[in-house]
C-alpha cells in the first residue's frame, strides 16, 4: 500500500472472492440500457468492478412473492446486465434501496416506517444472495432510524450467518446522524467486516466531510487492530448540484479518493428541478442539463452541443470507448455520463501511478484550477487531524 502523507488518499491491492483489484478506481454502473457503462466502456485499466442498482418498496415485494412473472423480470433486470459485461475478473455488487413504508405511510408521507419484517429480511438475502455478487450488501432503507436499522442488521446477519455465509460489507447511511454512523460502523467492525459502503444518497463528499473524518479515522484504528486492510466504497456520488447556469462547476466527486475512498460509483438519486407555473399551471421538470468532465482543470463544463459531443466520442475517446451509431439526440446525457465516467477512471490510474512513483499529490491537486483551493486545504488539514489523533 502506498499513501499520499498529504491526505487520506492511498493505493490498495485487494482481494475480494478470489478477484484482485488495485485501487484508486472507478465503479462502473451495470444496467439493461444499450448505454450502460460497464458494456460501453472496454479500457481493461479503467474496468475492474461493476455495480448493479435496483430500487423497489413494500407493495413490489409482496406482488414479487405473489406473481413469479414479476419475480423473473426483476431478477432477470439484476443478472442480465452483469452477463452482458461479465468477467471472470471483474467484480460485481448489487446495491438495494428498499423503500420500507407501506402504501398507507406513502400516502401520509411519513419519514419513519417500521423495521422490516424476518420474512421480508430473508426474500431480501434471496435476492442479494445472487451467484454474480461477489458480496452482499445491506439494503438502503431511507426510512428507518439508526436504531432500527441496527435492530434490522441483527436479523440480516443471524440469517445469513445460519444458511449462507457468504461476506457481508458493512453499508453506512450518510442521512443519518453522525452519532448512528459511528454506531453503525462499530456494529460492523464487532462482526469483523473489513469492506464499507458509505452512500452518499446523491450527494458529494464535502457535504459529509465530518462524518468521513470520523469513518476514516475509525478504520485506520481498526486496520491496526486487525493488521488488515479495509476497502472503503463510496456509493451514489455526485459532482455537485451547480445551478442550470453555472458554466463550469468544480469536480467534486473526484474529493472521493482524496478524501480516503478507495472506489466510488455514481449517483443513483436524481435531482428533479421545478419551474414552478403561474396562475396554478402544473409544474414543469427541467431536463438535467449535460455536461463533461475536464480531468486537466477537474471543472465540468456544460455542454448542449450534441454534435460536440459525438466528436468526442469518436474521436479523443475512440480506443477507449466501444462504437455506438444511431443514438438519439435525447441520449446525450447518457453519453456524457459514460466519458465523464471514462475520465474518472483514467483520473484513477494517473493518481495511482503518481502515488507508486512517491510523488507529492499537492502541487498536482493544487494545480486543478476549477477545484477551490480551500477543499485542498481542508483535506489536507482532515487528515493531519486524525493522523494526530490515530496516535494516541
Amino acid at each position: 500500500m502506498h499513501k499520499s502523507g498529504e491526505f487520506f488518499l492511498k493505493t490498495k491491492r485487494f482481494k475480494i472472492n478470489g478477484k484482485k483489484i488495485e485501487t484508486p478506481r472507478k465503479i462502473l454502473s451495470s444496467t439493461l440500457d444499450k448505454i450502460s457503462e460497464s458494456i460501453i466502456i472496454k479500457d481493461v485499466n479503467v474496468k475492474g468492478i461493476n455495480e448493479v442498482y435496483r430500487q423497489f418498496n413494500k407493495s413490489k415485494l409482496f406482488n414479487m412473492k405473489q406473481y413469479s412473472s414479476i419475480e423473473r423480470d426483476f431478477l432477470n433486470s439484476i443478472t442480465k446486465p452483469i452477463e452482458s459485461s461479465f468477467s471472470n475478473t471483474n467484480i460485481n455488487f448489487l446495491l438495494l434501496k428498499y423503500d420500507t413504508r407501506t402504501d398507507a405511510e406513502k400516502k401520509a408521507k411519513s419519514r419513519i416506517s417500521n423495521t422490516p419484517t424476518t420474512q421480508e429480511v430473508t426474500y431480501l438475502l434471496d435476492i442479494l444472495d445472487n451467484n454474480y455478487n461477489d458480496f452482499i450488501i445491506p439494503p438502503i432503507m431511507p426510512y428507518l432510524t439508526g436504531e432500527q436499522y441496527i435492530n434490522f442488521l441483527n436479523s440480516f446477519f443471524e440469517l445469513n450467518e445460519s444458511f449462507r455465509n457468504k461476506t457481508i460489507a458493512g453499508l453506512i447511511p450518510s442521512f443519518l446522524s453522525r452519532d448512528e454512523q459511528f454506531n453503525i460502523l462499530d456494529y460492523y467492525i464487532k462482526k469483523h467486516c473489513k469492506i464499507f459502503i458509505y452512500d452518499l444518497y446523491g450527494s458529494s463528499p464535502d457535504k459529509h466531510y465530518s462524518s468521513i473524518n470520523m469513518l476514516m479515522r475509525e478504520s485506520m484504528t481498526y486496520e491496526k487492530e486487525i493488521k488488515e486492510k479495509t476497502f472503503f466504497i463510496a456509493t451514489n456520488v455526485r459532482f455537485g448540484r451547480p445551478h442550470r447556469n453555472t458554466p463550469i462547476a468544480p469536480a467534486k466527486d473526484l474529493l472521493s479518493f482524496y478524501s480516503g475512498f478507495d472506489c466510488f460509483g455514481k449517483a443513483h438519486v436524481q435531482k428533479i428541478v421545478f419551474d414552478i407555473g403561474e396562475n396554478g399551471k402544473p409544474p414543469i421538470i427541467e431536463p438535467p442539463i449535460p455536461r463533461l468532465l475536464n480531468i486537466e482543470d477537474y471543472g465540468y463544463y456544460v455542454t448542449n452541443n450534441y454534435e460536440i459531443l459525438q466528436n468526442k466520442l469518436t474521436y479523443e475517446r475512440e480506443n477507449l470507448i466501444n462504437r455506438t451509431t444511431g443514438l438519439k439526440q435525447e441520449e446525450q446525457e447518457k453519453m456524457s455520463n459514460v466519458l465523464n465516467t471514462l475520465n474518472h477512471g483514467l483520473e484513477a490510474i494517473r493518481i495511482r501511478d503518481k502515488l507508486l512513483n512517491n510523488e507529492m499529490i499537492s502541487p498536482y491537486l493544487e494545480s486543478k484550477n476549477e477545484l477551490p483551493k480551500q477543499y485542498v486545504e481542508e483535506l489536507r488539514d482532515l487528515y493531519r487531524s486524525s493522523l494526530q489523533l490515530t496516535l494516541f
